[in-house]
């Protein structure tokens, strides 16, 4: 990834009356030694020469490593108790994830992510939702961007979205992701690709409340 851009402008028409919960702080991360490095490196190169589809993981992890040019179009004017992040870094996450949910629902993911401070890591993420109106079960790839560094990355965080039936069992959706406020700051957005029991409507529309610990990170 050499160079990465996000046009937030249509932020301006965005309503967050409901997007407000008390904060909380989250531990530290722990540092992994030159041996993990040398590991991580290793998998991620086996993996791409095994399966392409593997080069998302080798890409995500290299933005830790490589850091790309950031670009963020942010509004000329966010809605009343809305603030978009400042921040000039980026935090890229790419994971596997699930849900179970009869209209309200849990959800759960993994994965590893890659930040412009030049730091690796391992992430997991557990939440519960809410989803409008569906009852089933998803699971599949998730892909997440944070305008911010790993910090800004953990801890509590808010999404709104929706998920499109593109096939039988086949679904997209896309969220923003908030941190709690007041006052409420728009962090980035998340893109999943999944598979999904059937369902009669297309759409759902999904709220989450999610929490998110990064076990361990190496710096560069």
């Amino acid at each position: 990834m050499d160079r990465y851009t996000a046009d937030l402008r249509q932020v301006n028409n965005l309503n967050i009356k409901l997007l407000t919960l008390r904060p909380v702080t989250a531990a530290p991360p722990k540092p992994l030694g030159s041996f993990e490095k040398a590991s991580l490196n290793a998998a991620l190169s086996l993996g791409k020469s095994l399966d392409p589809r593997l080069a998302l993981m080798a890409e995500t992890v290299g933005v830790g490593e490589k850091p790309p040019a950031v670009t963020i179009l942010r509004p000329t004017k966010p809605p009343s108790g809305l603030v978009v992040s400042k921040s000039s870094d980026l935090t890229a996450a790419l994971g596997v994830g699930g849900a179970g949910f009869a209209l309200f629902g849990s959800l759960a993911s993994a994965g590893v992510y890659g930040s412009t401070t030049r730091e690796i890591g391992v992430y997991v993420t557990i939440g519960i939702g809410l989803f409008l109106p569906a009852v089933g079960a998803s699971g599949g790839l998730e892909m997440t961007f944070i305008f911010g560094t790993p910090a800004d990355f953990r801890g509590p965080y808010l999404s709104a979205g929706v998920g499109v039936s593109v096939g039988p069992v086949a679904g997209i959706g896309a969220s923003l992701l908030f941190t709690p406020g007041p006052p409420v700051t728009l962090m980035g957005y998340s893109l999943t690709f999944t598979a999904n029991t059937p369902s009669v409507l297309p759409v759902t529309v999904v709220l989450e409340a999610t929490d998110t610990k990064t076990p361990a990170t190496l710096r560069f």
